[in-house]
């Protein structure tokens, strides 16, 4: 685990953020459960353009609310433990 997500509106809260890359089938590996995943290839968090996926009907259904999201909707807080 390398960070936590939260996005109220999603009623998200520390939400684990796991880095994963591809699978032999160069497949990008979801981590499991109610998780975010950080595509490991992409840039480190603060430092470019991150890539963050997860399920939305599925293994957790962490973005299933994604929708809900309004324009100007800015409480999303990302942020490494420690």
């Amino acid at each position: 685990m390398i960070a936590y997500l939260s996005i109220p509106r999603l009623g998200l809260k520390s939400v684990p953020i796991f880095d994963r890359g591809l699978d032999a089938h160069a497949n990008m590996v979801i981590a499991p459960g109610l998780a975010v995943t950080h595509y490991q290839f992409s840039a480190p968090f603060g430092s470019g353009n991150a890539v963050l996926y997860g399920h939305d009907d599925v293994d957790g259904s962490v973005f299933q609310h994604l929708p809900d999201l309004r324009a100007g909707d800015i409480e999303v807080t990302l942020y490494s433990p420690g």
